[in-house]
């Protein structure tokens, strides 16, 4: 094991990410080289179940999709993206989207980079699926037995809301990325085009009357979060754009765009990529932009934070999470 997220390793596998480096990936995967390593060699990438083994001895049901990276020297690094058995992946790991923004090295050849030589021509690299990282903080893995895996009455009410609505005939809702104190998050596909989106699910009984607005009646009209009052009066390259402001009995449901593979800017920094002066400073502009964009619309965010800034492969950040966010009158901002 080369590296490891710390929080794939504490929740999943009970473990500290640097008692796991130096490892062998059997110790953590078991007969993972035998079964998997040839043919992901030859083949590239790949998708698998399995067990992973929890430091309590338990062998914890995984899904995991794997990966080669071609590394400069002829290095390779073969990596495993885990999650509890029975996540989908939307898309594959290296799928690039055209979102417009400038061409350049990515964010694998920034790891690649950072990366340190190792001994052997190929290494394993274990971390957190993106897509299901923020699940797993909600998740206990010290057992696998069947309380664990039991429907809540929480969980019951999301698939209700989930089938009740016009939601359901708009979009296939697929995993669940996180849940807060206001409500979950799931990540969907567009029926109409096969498009990737996110859905955040927003519990109406959550929300005081100030966090609601009315909407404008050439939009529904009808009270919504202010969150999605504010994102349907905002057009900016690197603030979240919102697709569509839906309602069931519990829940609004706002549906925005997936950016990139869903990494946010805190995983990024975790992984310790190698910057240098023009990218950090073209990352930088960026969110500067944003954020001089929505003061000049008389919009403060409240939550501005390296988890609420997602990037893709081509370093095109975009803002998040307006839930905190608000009108500010000129009166307040002086």
């Amino acid at each position: 094991v080369h590296s490891v997220h710390p929080l794939l390793a504490k929740l999943l596998l009970g473990q500290s990410a640097k008692r796991l480096v130096g490892e062998p990936i059997d110790s953590v995967l078991p007969g993972f080289s035998a079964r998997h390593c040839p043919a992901l060699v030859a083949a590239g990438s790949g998708s698998y179940t399995g067990e992973a083994l929890h430091s309590s001895g338990t062998a914890v049901p995984v899904a995991y999709h794997l990966k080669r990276i071609e590394l400069t020297g002829g290095r390779r690094l073969l990596c495993v993206w885990l999650s509890r058995q029975g996540d989908d992946w939307p898309e594959q790991a290296a799928s690039i989207s055209d979102d417009g923004c400038d061409d350049g090295e990515g964010i694998e050849d920034s790891i690649q980079r950072a990366s340190k030589p190792v001994d052997e021509g190929e290494a394993s690299i274990i971390s957190k699926s993106p897509q299901a990282a923020a699940a797993e903080v909600n998740e206990s893995v010290a057992s696998t037995d069947a309380a664990a895996t039991a429907q809540s009455p929480d969980d019951e009410a999301e698939a209700e809301a989930e089938a009740e609505n016009e939601l359901s005939s708009r979009y296939e809702v697929t995993l669940h990325l996180g849940r807060g104190a206001y409500g979950y998050v799931k990540a969907a596909v567009r029926r109409s085009d096969g498009a990737q989106v996110v859905v955040k699910f927003v519990r109406k009984s959550k929300l005081a009357a100030h966090q609601l607005m009315e909407r404008p009646e050439s939009l529904g009209g009808g009270l919504v979060p202010r969150e999605a009052a504010i994102l349907q009066s905002v057009s900016h390259l690197n603030i979240v754009p919102l697709l569509d402001a839906l309602e069931s009995r519990r829940y609004y449901e706002l549906v925005m765009p997936r950016h990139g593979l869903g990494m946010d800017l805190f995983e990024f920094i975790d992984r310790n990529p190698s910057l240098d002066e023009p990218l950090a400073s073209y990352m930088f502009r960026q969110m500067a932009s944003a954020v001089a964009y929505l003061h000049s619309r008389g919009i403060a965010h409240r939550d501005l934070k390296d988890e609420n800034v997602i990037l893709d492969e081509r370093f095109c950040l975009m803002l998040i999470d307006f839930g905190a966010a608000a009108f500010v009158s000129p009166t307040d901002r002086s």
